[in-house]
């Protein structure tokens, strides 16, 4: 996970010990590679938010593999969330990135059969729920 920053973060695990997954594990670990370093680039160091987290978690249920990435950072305006998964969109004006890693989780999670759903709150965080057949 790529961080630019100095500050903590809390980072919290709730993945079971014997969580064993069958599936591309190129195109899983790029997803969870960009779910999780958008968590702590966009995390909120502000005064308002003394405690900044992250949590992770992970279980296998009903043949799916649910993957969660939920923490307190800046958030997505509503305005901005239908356009997040376009190619080369930037939901934040300050973002060194390219604009590309949510597009290319959509297109893996469409070659897995797999699904995202996202909830977020501008300036107060965002969940990510993903699924994929296992």
């Amino acid at each position: 996970v790529y961080l630019n920053t100095e500050k903590e973060v809390d980072i919290t695990l709730e993945i079971e010990d014997t969580l064993e997954i069958l599936t591309d594990k190129t195109r899983f670990t790029f997803i969870a590679n960009n779910l999780l370093t958008n968590a702590f680039r966009y995390a909120d160091f502000s005064k308002n938010n003394p405690n900044p987290f992250v949590k992770i978690s992970a279980y296998a249920k009903g043949g799916m593999l649910y993957f969660n990435v939920e923490d307190n950072g800046q958030g997505i305006k509503k305005e901005l969330q239908s356009k997040i998964y376009a190619m080369f969109f930037r939901a934040n004006e300050k973002s060194s990135g390219s604009g590309l890693g949510l597009y290319i989780v959509k297109e893996s999670l469409t070659k897995l059969k797999g699904s995202i759903v996202l909830d977020s709150t501008y300036k107060v965080g965002t969940a990510v729920q993903v699924k994929i057949p296992v």
